[in-house]
């Protein structure tokens, strides 16, 4: 039997980077703003809906990590059954390989401090040639 999350007790968080500041080294992603509404939508209104909006936060196009961290951590410390926890934009890869996710005022080249550490459960699915070496292949992990 499938066990849903209840949708009093979980919580969302959706964020999305479109635009950045040095968008010379990264790269604009427009299409990440229809991403956020689309899943928002998904997520939260029809038949097949999981989550109740009122505990769906989108937090779109953030400046700085702080900016999106807040929300993250009330929903975190709210949820009592599912915290789910959507990203769409750039991720880095630090010098020894931790995972740094790029905001609107990320510089590429000064990435500490923007740091996102896995929690216990993650699906990651990147399409990019940052953190795939230019592969372009499909990774799920």
């Amino acid at each position: 039997m499938i066990k849903y999350p209840d949708p009093q007790r979980s919580r969302v968080v959706l964020i999305g980077t479109s635009d950045y500041v040095w968008s010379d080294r990264l790269d604009n992603l427009p299409g990440v703003r229809g991403n956020l509404t689309g899943l928002e939508q998904a997520l939260t209104e029809g038949p097949a809906a999981v989550f109740t909006p009122r505990y769906c936060t989108v937090v779109d196009s953030p400046d700085s990590p702080a900016s999106f961290m807040r929300r993250l951590k009330r929903a975190a410390d709210e949820a009592e059954d599912v915290l789910l926890v959507y990203f769409a934009g750039h991720g880095l890869l630090s010098s020894t390989g931790v995972l740094h996710l790029a905001v609107g005022e990320t510089n590429p080249r000064q990435i500490e401090g923007y740091v996102f550490s896995p929690p216990t459960r993650m699906v990651w699915m990147c399409f990019g040639r940052v953190t795939l070496g230019g592969s372009g292949v499909l990774v799920a992990g």
